[in-house]
């Protein structure tokens, strides 16, 4: 009979004040490097890939969200800034027009 040894919890992290905090994952850039607060607030143009990729409970959100034309559009049918961020970079979701480049600073 073989036994299986449970796992071990990841060692936490401490702070400067030497308090123990979760770690941090780094955040995942979107496709095109514009993160999704600015795409909702410029209402960025958006295409919505129109056959349901997904399952369970983001299938019958996605199904809602489907017919956004604009990133704020697509928050305001029920999607969120993680789903939108998901459906960019899994190429569910193409952003249309990219962000104007800033200004040079001279």
């Amino acid at each position: 009979k073989q036994t299986i040894a449970p796992r071990k919890a990841p060692k936490k992290k401490k702070d400067g004040d030497g308090a123990a905090c979760a770690p941090r994952r780094a955040a995942k850039p979107l496709v095109g490097g514009e993160d999704a607060r600015s795409l909702i607030e410029r209402a960025a143009p958006i295409s919505v890939r129109q056959d349901n990729p997904k399952k369970g409970a983001s299938a019958l959100r996605y199904a809602k969200y489907m017919a956004a034309t604009t990133a704020k559009e697509y928050i305001d049918l029920g999607g969120s800034r993680a789903d939108l961020k998901h459906d960019i970079n899994k190429g569910f979701v193409k952003v249309l027009a990219p962000a104007a480049p800033a200004p040079a600073v001279v």
